[in-house]
Formats: C-alpha cells, structure tokens, sequence
C-alpha cells in the first residue's frame, strides 16, 4: 500500500492523524479496518506501518534445497550437510568473544535460530574466553548472500554432473530473494 501523505493535528484532547493513500489502495485497507470490527474507545490497539519488503522468493530456496537433496543422495550424506557446508564455506560469520562457561549456552541458542545457523568455537586471546565463529542461516540473507550460496549450491551440482536450471531461470529465481 502506497502512503502519498500523513497529515497529524493537534486538538484539545486527542490527536487526529490523517494517512492518504492511493486510490486503489483503499479496499485493501476498508477489509483491515472491517477485520478489526467495532472500535471500542476503551480499548489498545497497536498499529504498525513499515516499509513493504518484498517477500523472500520460495522459487531460490525450495531450488536451494531440491539440489542439496539431489546433492546429498550422490554423495551419501543428508541435505543438511549439504547446506551447512555451502553456509559455512560461503557464508557470512562474525565472531564474538564469550565466557568460556557460556560457550556452549550461546551456541546452542544460536543454532536454535535454524538449521544453517552454525557456531563454532576457536581460541580466544582474552583469558577464560573462547571466540565463536556465528554463521547467520540464509533466512537472514539478502539477495546478495542468496545469489552467492545458490550459486555454490549450482557449482556443486555441476560438479556431481546434476542437471541445473539454465543461467536466466537462475537470474530470475536469486533477483527475487529477499530476507523477511
């Protein structure tokens, strides 16, 4: 939906707060205003505007995966390993110094986030500490990042001689990634 003006007002005792939009914007926002029924005036109500995102393309990572799988039952490991492996060779990490302690508390609570989200631990110069090596799984990447993972995720195939999908189907699949 498209937001051409906000106007805001100040009066006695209360606000009003006028959001023009484009005309064919309107019954997207009638049909969320009806969903809400009745305003109570005793009532809260939260109210969230940010900018649209497009919506990360299911078509690049249900692509990812199909070969992962295709890759793994060549090469006799799991589409995990497989994706966890192209995470890790190409992804993006940062590293974050912690308590030797709550090492693995803080790896387990990242690798909690989803299957490519690695933590590996090094040594660390601080004493009683050791770095972790945080890789991020690709429901964080933007289009960059994707492009470069399924782009790992094709040269692996070809390597194991696995029909991929020509370069313009791959073009149009990774421009359409988006993180949420």
């Amino acid at each position: 939906m498209k937001i051409l003006n906000i106007e805001h007002e100040m009066l006695h005792e209360s606000d009003r707060l006028t959001i023009t939009i484009d005309y064919k914007d309107r019954m997207q926002l009638i049909d969320k205003l009806n969903a809400l029924g009745n305003i109570e005036p005793e009532a809260e109500y939260d109210i969230e505007v940010k900018k649209h995102r497009q919506r990360r393309s299911l078509d690049a990572n249900a692509y990812l995966w199909v070969l992962a799988d295709k890759i793994a039952e060549k090469a006799e490991i799991t589409a995990t390993d497989v994706y966890r492996k192209a995470i890790h060779d190409v992804g993006t990490f940062q590293y974050v110094a912690v308590h030797q302690d709550k090492s693995a508390d803080v790896q387990r609570m990242w690798e909690g986030f989803g299957v490519g989200w690695i933590a590996e631990e090094e040594p660390c110069s601080i004493p009683g500490s050791v770095n972790l090596k945080l890789y991020a799984g690709s429901s964080a990447y933007d289009t960059k990042q994707m492009s470069r993972l399924i782009d790992y995720i094709v040269d692996e195939a070809k390597g194991l001689e696995i029909e991929t999908m020509t370069p313009d189907e791959l073009a149009r699949i990774k421009s359409e990634w988006r993180a949420q």
